[in-house]
């Protein structure tokens, strides 16, 4: 999916004063403005959500700046959303015409629509499925310390996992998005029908994202929205996942892990490691620790045969596909499908 656009957009017939929210300038110690740059609007969306516009006049007429997530925009949320590219961006802009009650001319409908403008930065995404969220987060502990790209030893932040962070050409990023959706700034709106079906959903779910800055875009030849088709994302997403160095292997936590106590997790995580905990604790106190795990449906009595069974390579998550928008989104009308006409 698309998951955030910045693009330089022709856009003749719009009111430039609609787009200044101000100015930021720089004035010296004589009074001089040395420089000023105008604030582009932030315009509210679907739920709360904002995309940004700016002027950007150029030699060839008069342009405006789009940054923003516009599946969210139109949406309300980015669990899941379209690929076209193309299409979101027109969607957002003959949107904006509606509320700003101005007609596009010809000649912009015609480069709205064939995306004969060029872009910036795209960010695309998707996500898997696990079982539980403590195996997202395994596996994002894992991956910190076991994996590596181009830009060297990844770096964690909030619990989010970046490669080339601060690269001005890409960067890639992996998270939980259980966790994110409930952060500030993330949640989702709880006017948005079936809020706590999506946040359920949301839960076991690994995130990534790829970033592509302008110097990149120009490499790859996909600076102009034209130049992207509905597989582009997807093809993108795979090629710069081939390009990270993963190695060694991560331990899956079961769900019925999550559900014990502190002091007992340490117990039954010796148990899944192979340790006969029988011969190594207290008699009182093994039978103690047995009595309240079996609660759980784990009997730590039985020795484990095969403790490496839980242990999986950090690429197969990887080499899964990506989820499917559930069926129940789409009858919902979770899912903005762009339109061209």
């Amino acid at each position: 999916m698309i998951d955030w656009v910045t693009a330089i957009i022709p856009c003749s017939n719009l009111n430039i004063s609609r787009l200044n929210d101000g100015h930021i300038c720089r004035i010296n110690v004589d009074g001089k403005v040395e420089w000023s740059r105008e604030i582009g609007k932030t315009i509210p969306g679907s739920y709360d959500s904002n995309i940004r516009i700016s002027s950007y006049p150029i030699s060839s007429g008069m342009h405006i700046k789009v940054d923003g997530n516009p599946i969210k925009w139109l949406q309300g949320h980015n669990l899941f959303g379209s690929n076209d590219l193309v299409g979101l961006v027109y969607s957002v802009l003959i949107r904006l015409s509606d509320i700003w009650e101005f007609k596009p001319c010809e000649k912009d409908l015609d480069s709205w629509r064939g995306g004969l403008y060029r872009v910036t930065r795209v960010d695309c995404a998707d996500m898997w499925e696990f079982r539980c969220m403590e195996d997202v987060t395994s596996w994002l502990s894992a991956a910190q310390f076991q994996s590596k790209s181009r830009h060297g030893r990844p770096i964690t932040t909030g619990g989010t996992l970046y490669f080339g962070k601060h690269s001005r050409r890409y960067s890639l990023k992996f998270y939980c998005k259980g966790e994110e959706i409930m952060a500030r700034g993330h949640r989702i709106s709880p006017d948005l029908p079936n809020n706590e079906k999506l946040i359920r959903f949301s839960k076991n779910k690994l995130r990534y994202e790829l970033v592509l800055r302008r110097p990149k875009l120009e490499e790859l030849e996909l600076d102009y929205a034209g130049a992207w088709n509905i597989k582009t994302p997807n093809i993108l997403l795979r090629s710069f996942l081939k390009k990270l160095d993963l190695a060694d292997q991560f331990r899956l936590t079961g769900e019925k892990y999550r559900f014990l106590k502190p002091r007992l997790q340490v117990v039954f995580e010796a148990w899944k490691s192979g340790t006969d905990l029988k011969a190594v604790l207290a008699k009182n106190t093994f039978y103690r620790y047995r009595r309240e795990i079996l609660k759980h449906g784990v009997d730590i009595g039985i020795p484990r045969n095969n403790p490496d069974k839980d242990l999986i390579p950090i690429r197969n998550i990887l080499d899964q596909e990506f989820i499917r928008v559930p069926k129940w989104a789409i009858e919902s009308g979770l899912l903005y499908l762009p339109k061209i006409d």
